[in-house]
């Protein structure tokens, strides 16, 4: 069980491709920093997101001014936190 965060735009990295061809059925991916920006890909259906757990941070989509587009499970600093403890491993991709 990985819990995968996504720091970088999908426009600017390969990140969140890398991670997804990464992803098992088990992990949990968080969108944060510029990640977040993944959501206006996913709003247009080009984002293959769907039948995973997925999470945006609250904080980042304010800062950018997207969270009403945000069709994934907001989420705080503090559940950050706890989604951390709860998977075996964190894997960062930029």
């Amino acid at each position: 069980m990985n819990l995968h965060l996504v720091f970088t735009s999908p426009n600017n990295s390969s990140a969140l491709r890398d991670c997804l061809n990464n992803f098992q059925e088990q992990d949990g991916l968080i969108l944060l920093e510029d990640g977040v920006l993944a959501i206006t890909n996913f709003a247009q259906q080009s984002l293959p997101l769907n039948n995973k757990t997925c999470f945006a941070l609250e904080s980042d989509l304010k800062a950018r001014g997207i969270e009403h587009l945000c069709p994934l499970p907001i989420i705080s600093y503090d559940d950050f936190v706890e989604l951390t403890v709860k998977y075996n491993k964190t894997i960062s991709w930029r």
